[in-house]
């Protein structure tokens, strides 16, 4: 779904006025105007991909897509509901090889989130699966990443929430 110009605007307008470290926008897969607008405003991208073919495809897409209009940009890649730790890795060199060769430039891989079916009962009881079995092997994965995010956004801050907001208003002007 694309956001018009007035929802995009309201979403800046409601997010300026949260007292935020981390704003986590989750976007539909694919590249439209709304989700490159909202990436190029960051000042760091989170890319959640799975394995499957057009999944990795779209993901560097959107890499490239990102990358072009601003080089600088720093890429975090996740790759969801991997059947095993290995595939995981296998995944992201794969997906770092390509972008590595095509586009000089490379990601930042934070980790992977295996297939759990914990993950499919939170969201039947429309719980949070940290909260609805936070000792299953996907939620510690998510813990972990999220607290390797916290590191290297703290470490190589981009003038943070502020900023972001600066940012999207410029490209919506």
């Amino acid at each position: 779904m694309e956001l018009s110009d007035s929802a995009l605007r309201n979403l800046v307008q409601e997010a300026a006025r949260l007292d935020s470290d981390f704003f986590l926008i989750d976007t539909s897969a694919g590249i439209s105007q709304s989700v490159t607008s909202l990436a190029l405003a960051a000042g760091e991208v989170l890319i959640v991909t799975t394995p499957e073919p057009t999944a990795l495809t779209d993901a560097y897409a959107l890499v490239k897509v990102l990358l072009r209009r601003n080089p600088a940009l720093r890429l975090h890649l996740v790759v969801n509901r991997v059947r095993s730790p290995r595939e995981g890795t296998q995944v992201m060199n794969n997906l770092q090889q390509v972008v590595q060769q095509f586009l000089g430039a490379s990601l930042n891989f934070l980790g992977y989130i295996p297939e759990d079916n914990t993950v499919r009962s939170a969201v039947l009881k429309q719980e949070p699966l940290l909260h609805f079995a936070p000792q299953s092997l996907a939620a510690r994965q998510v813990r972990a990443i999220a607290g390797r995010l916290i590191g290297e956004s703290s470490i190589n801050s981009v003038g943070g929430f502020s900023a972001f907001i600066s940012r999207l208003r410029f490209l919506l002007h």
